[in-house]
Formats: C-alpha cells, structure tokens, sequence
C-alpha cells in the first residue's frame, strides 16, 4: 500500500506474527524502501490504550507459538549481547499532540514477543 500526505509518501507493509517474517522479510523491506521512519503497529489484546514503546530488549521468550509453530526461549533478537533500544521518536511531543485525540500513553512493557523482535531488528539495521 502506497499513500502521499503533504510531502511525505507513505508505505505500509504487513507481516505476518512470525519469527521468520521479522528476521528474513523485515530487513529486506528496509533495505529495498530505506524509510526515514518506521512506524510498527501491533495488537495487545488486552490494551486499554494506544502504547507508544520506548525500548526494545534484544530478548525473545515467548511460549505462545508465532503462527509457524514457532516457541523460543531466552533468544538474543540479534548477534550483540543482551541490550536495550531506545526509541528516538519525540515521544512528550507525540503524547501531548495525539493524547488530544485518542488514548495513548508512553510504555516500556513491549515484551519478548513479536513486536519486540521487530521494534529491535529495526533498531539494529539503522544503527
């Protein structure tokens, strides 16, 4: 999906909650669209509120397969040690703008699931 605002033309892409779509299919987007900006949107059945993340861990757990069967435990998201990302979105600039509109609030509970390895993978590629 393709869209323009103002000057901005926007991409969307959708990956399925797999592992595998993360770390083969992701960083080939990246590198075939080279994004300013990256906006990832994943759904956390039980949020009150929309969650902007600050941090990512390069850390996957999670016991609840991804839609391959996949289960993985105590995995690094990449080759470094264990670390954090931090996002570099203005984020006091984003809630006080958007929390006018809708709910939304700063988070640091992104988790060890799918959005997490996606959130850090992202983060890997652009440092």
């Amino acid at each position: 999906m393709e869209r323009s605002f103002e000057e901005f033309v926007i991409r969307g892409f959708a990956l399925p909650t797999s592992l595998k779509a993360v770390s083969n299919d992701l960083p080939k987007i990246l590198s075939e669209v080279n994004p300013d900006v990256v906006i990832v949107i994943g759904l956390a059945p039980r949020a009150t509120s929309i969650m902007l993340e600050l941090v990512s861990a390069n850390c996957l757990h999670f016991e609840i397969p991804d839609v391959n069967g996949e289960k993985v435990k105590l995995k690094n998201v990449g080759p470094h040690k264990l670390s954090i990302a931090t996002t570099t979105l203005p984020i006091r600039r984003i809630v006080s703008r958007c929390s006018r509109v809708c709910r939304l609030r700063p988070s640091i509970s992104i988790g060890t699931f799918i959005c997490n390895a996606a959130a850090y993978k992202i983060y890997e590629i652009r440092i």
